[in-house]
């Protein structure tokens, strides 16, 4: 006789997401105070036509935007109450790679 295997089961949460990306529309000012390790806010900027996923540095300034892939899920997940930061992984020029993580 063998139990039934139980545990947790379920669906993951499509909230509870970790992804690397790069940041786009990039605000130079900005990205020359970054240091890799820095830990940046995620934010949904709604002011426009359409929701921008922003990354804001120190003080809310402005550092770039996501639009990769997964940025409609975040979206979605922001919308649901859900926060995240932005890990600077990367910097080589004007290229900031970030991982994006549940706050």
């Amino acid at each position: 006789m063998g139990g039934d295997g139980g545990g947790a089961g379920g669906d993951p949460d499509p909230c509870d997401l970790v992804e690397t990306a790069a940041l786009n529309s990039l605000q130079p000012g900005a990205v020359g105070a970054l240091k890799v390790g820095d830990i940046l806010t995620v934010n949904l900027n709604r002011s426009g036509p359409n929701p921008v996923v922003e990354v804001l540095g120190l003080g809310g300034q402005r550092v770039g935007a996501l639009t990769h892939r997964g940025h409609v899920r975040i979206i979605g997940c922001i919308d649901q109450g859900r926060e995240y930061v932005a890990v600077v992984l990367s910097i080589r020029g004007g290229a900031v790679e970030v991982r994006i993580e549940p706050a």
